[in-house]
């Protein structure tokens, strides 16, 4: 590599470190130009074309790069970051292990098969693996949320506070870590102080253009509530629309506007406190007033004492829940709903979604007629369902909008049991019981421990006494719905 290469790639890194990705992106792609074979700068390349989201081009240049060096460690760890990007886990793991034993002291190598191990559920192996790389290299602040993440997940919550604390003793502002600590600040309840630190998510970022509401009053203002996740996080946080109103002398005088997905406009119509709906990118951002939905129980101070959980809080379309409840109430017995696959895309994925055939001890329940509102993803295990059900997939929200026909036929039905996505949201936020299987350590808003949630009333939680055990939450369910069933029917019969 001659001195002008050199200067450029030392120039090129610079400006990956400023942030500046698309000057990064040219300067790299001229040093590849001026040295075709150069397998580092391919490498280079594709880690830039990573942090810009291009994974084709990300991959294509490391497999390059591996073509040139097949001795290279980097590339393939490069590699094994793309594979995690895809949810590709084995794949990853695969490829940070043969970036291992080309490098043993490559970091970013063991990083990536930490985070595989994450993604996996392994989370023993995980915090191995980075512990080995600190033996090394100590000041690697990056293992530092692989430990405190898979040490929350090992319920070892101290030490998972520990490892964030060291991390932010190092980098104050390190948003992430911030949010991670809030994360388990949440799920242990303590409200006071996970709120307030749960802020640190959009901090930093481009999102928010406009100073955010501080809880002060909203007379004569309008005021955006802007959803920021997924549909079950809107569903819900939307119960807080009613609240933003009262921040005015008159609710009149207020007017909330909540820019969210388009495909729940019709579901959230009628709910209370809000003015009007708006798709993120369709709104015109001149407004008085700014807040995200997850930060209002920041903004409101939110306690497990004073969660607002009057339900219902979503309300169906009335003419659809006619037009299913004939066909729903005249199925025999018990009518009981039930889902089990969320999106794949979450990063939780793999810990949250139950396979269907997990169901199974449900079955030896008498009395009981089955129903399935799973949609998408998850569907092809129908094939092998453990009990006969009737499959409403295909009719449901189709032509009416997200969860709208869902919606309608909860209405009917005795009972939902799901695993952790936005169907349970759904139907607390209908005030229609709900059953919900959680793994052994869940996702925040579900705290710890709790059979109940303080947020949807009519809902029971079901938890993996150990991770992984899905055997265990559904036979201690099926004795739990074998009295449920006989209660049920007592009360008709007399």
């Amino acid at each position: 590599m001659n001195d002008d290469v050199h200067a450029n790639v030392q120039e090129a890194t610079a400006l990956v470190h400023q942030g500046r990705l698309t000057e990064a992106v040219s300067l790299f792609e001229q040093i590849i130009r001026l040295e075709p074979e150069y397998a580092h700068g391919h490498n280079n390349l594709a880690m830039v074309y990573l942090l810009q989201h291009r994974y084709d081009e990300a991959f294509a240049r490391a497999e390059r790069a591996i073509e040139l060096d097949p001795q290279l460690a980097e590339p393939h760890a490069t590699l094994s970051a793309i594979y995690l990007r895809r949810n590709q886990v084995e794949e990853a793991l695969a490829s940070s292990r043969r970036a291992i034993r080309l490098n043993p002291k490559l970091p970013e190598a063991y990083f990536h098969e930490a985070r595989a191990h994450l993604k996996n559920g392994q989370f023993a192996e995980a915090i191995a693996v980075c512990r080995e790389v600190l033996r090394f290299k100590p000041d690697y602040i990056d293992v530092e949320y692989v430990l405190g993440i898979a040490a929350l997940k090992e319920n070892r919550l101290e030490d998972a506070l520990g490892s964030l604390s060291a991390l932010l003793q190092k980098k104050p502002r390190d948003a992430q870590a911030h949010v991670n600590r809030a994360l388990i600040w949440l799920l242990q309840g303590k409200y006071e102080e996970g709120w307030p630190e749960y802020e640190w998510r959009w901090r930093g970022h481009d999102f928010v253009t406009k100073p955010m509401w501080d809880g002060s009053p909203l007379d004569n203002k309008t005021i955006v509530l802007h959803a920021e996740q997924g549909l079950g996080d809107t569903l819900q946080y939307i119960r807080y629309a009613p609240l933003v109103k009262q921040r005015a002398a008159r609710p009149s005088d207020v007017t909330v506007t909540v820019a969210c997905q388009e495909s729940l406009h019709k579901l959230l119509s009628r709910c209370a406190g809000i003015d009007e709906l708006v798709t993120p990118k369709s709104f015109a951002w001149p407004a008085d007033e700014h807040a995200l939905l997850m930060s209002l129980p920041a903004i409101l101070k939110t306690t497990v004492a004073t969660i607002p959980a009057g339900v219902p809080y979503v309300f169906p379309d009335p003419a659809l829940v006619d037009s299913w409840r004939g066909e729903i109430r005249a199925a025999p017995g018990l009518k009981i709903g039930i889902a089990w696959q969320g999106s794949p895309q979450h990063p939780d994925d793999r810990l949250r979604s139950i396979p269907l055939a997990e169901f199974a001890p449900l079955r030896e329940v008498s009395g009981i007629h089955w129903f399935s509102l799973q949609k998408g993803p998850g569907k092809d295990q129908l094939a092998n369902a453990p009990f006969d059900l009737v499959d409403l997939s295909p009719r449901l929200d189709e032509t009416t909008g997200a969860f709208m026909d869902s919606a309608a036929v909860m209405m009917s039905l005795d009972l939902i049991i799901t695993s952790d996505t936005a169907i349970p949201h759904l139907a607390g936020g209908l005030g229609v019981p709900v059953w919900v299987a959680l793994q052994a350590i869940p996702d925040f808003r579900w705290l710890l421990e709790r059979a109940d949630s303080p947020w949807y009333p009519t809902m029971r939680l079901f938890r993996q006494s150990r991770r992984g055990d899905w055997q265990g939450v559904f036979e201690r369910m099926a004795r739990e719905l074998t009295s449920y069933a006989a209660e049920r029917k007592n009360l008709f019969r007399n």
